[in-house]
């Protein structure tokens, strides 16, 4: 029996989309098209926005950020009515069918694994209502992408980094101030998430930092774990200058002082944070390849001497016993070669030597 999906399947809240199904759609998105839809819409981003009802101040801050894509569809999911069928609609009239082609079996199956997630929750919750305990021994612990280490005068800087990789990128930080519950013992519990429910731990560097001898303990146990997995543990981010301790020493730095055109940020640390298998390679295609401007481009002007040194003309020098260098014979004047106060030898030779000159120039100018 062939199953047959109808528009309602999509009717769901654009928050079923996962981080790779994103990044397929930033990727393909985030590229300025200068051709507009019969509607004069913008075939990027830009028209989704618009679409989406915002107007030109939120689209030159949408403009701003790392993501320009994925900022719009993630304040757009806060909205109501902001389903997956919308968006698909919306790209519809955006005639971005290459976008619904290279997106739409990750779409659906992003709707199954949040249906089949739901369907988990309903089970479970009725369970909680005949034991509490044992249902909080059964559900598997909660894994995250991320664990933050940072000193408390460098406690704003740490929630931006938190807000823009929760809200951004859609990953799941561990914040032992927030995570923890009470009664807990700190830390065990931190040590717990570093080591087994943790992907990365993101270190915030500054002489704040290196001054808790907490953060260094912390630091060192996620190394020598990361050493014993043989993976890729710590991601050290130099938020201030500070002397970098021994063991890090090693590891490439995400500097957040470099932010700029150049250098994102953000951009570097989500790459560093999600497993490699993860991450979208799209090639590129040939409206994204870098064409030199005409106006760059030089044509080197060949002079008569590189001509006759690379062609295959047949040697036509005359012969004689008084060696003349290649320049003084390229640049004969005509005076010299004018038949006046010459006697009859010399105006014969002279004549010879001006027909096999001129034969010579038509050669090398045919070639």
């Amino acid at each position: 029996m062939t199953n047959v999906i109808t528009a309602e399947f999509f009717n769901v809240s654009l928050k079923c989309l996962r981080i790779p199904t994103l990044r397929i759609i930033s990727n393909l998105l985030n590229p300025i098209k200068y051709i507009p839809t019969k509607e004069n819409l913008p075939r990027d981003w830009r028209g989704l926005a618009d679409l989406m009802g915002y107007n030109q101040e939120d689209i030159s801050s949408f403009q701003c950020t790392p993501d320009s894509t994925l900022s719009v569809l993630t304040k757009w999911s806060e909205s109501k009515g902001s389903t997956i069928k919308m968006f698909l609609l919306f790209l519809n009239r955006m005639d971005r069918f290459d976008v619904y082609d290279d997106i739409v079996m990750l779409v659906v199956a992003d709707i199954n694994s949040h249906k089949s997630n739901v369907r988990q929750n309903i089970d479970t919750s009725a369970f909680i209502t005949v034991s509490d305990r044992k249902l909080h021994h059964s559900l598997p612990p909660k894994q995250y992408d991320a664990s933050i280490l940072y000193a408390d005068d460098d406690a704003k800087f740490a929630a931006e980094v938190i807000t823009i990789l929760e809200q951004q990128y859609r990953l799941d930080i561990f914040l032992k101030e927030r995570d923890l519950i009470g009664g807990t013992i700190e830390h065990d519990a931190t040590m717990q998430v570093i080591a087994k429910r943790s992907n990365r731990l993101i270190i915030i560097l500054s002489p704040a930092f290196l001054e808790s001898s907490e953060n260094k303990y912390f630091t060192s146990f996620a190394q020598s774990i990361g050493i014993e997995q043989r993976r890729r543990k710590i991601i050290p981010c130099i938020y201030k200058d500070c002397e970098i301790p021994y063991e890090l020493k090693p590891l490439h730095k995400l500097d957040y002082r470099r932010s700029g055109i150049l250098y994102n940020f953000y951009e570097k640390l989500y790459s560093s944070i999600i497993p490699a298998e993860t991450v979208v390679a799209l090639p590129r295609s040939a409206e994204n390849t870098p064409v030199p401007m005409r106006s760059t481009l030089t044509v080197p002007q060949a002079s008569t001497k590189s001509m006759k040194e690379h062609s295959s003309l047949p040697d036509l020098s005359i012969k004689s016993d008084t060696t003349t260098s290649d320049t003084d014979s390229d640049t004969i004047s005509r005076s010299s070669l004018s038949p006046e106060n010459h006697t009859p030898a010399k105006k014969t030779i002279l004549t010879k030597f001006q027909k096999i000159f001129k034969k010579k120039q038509k050669l090398v100018a045919a070639s």
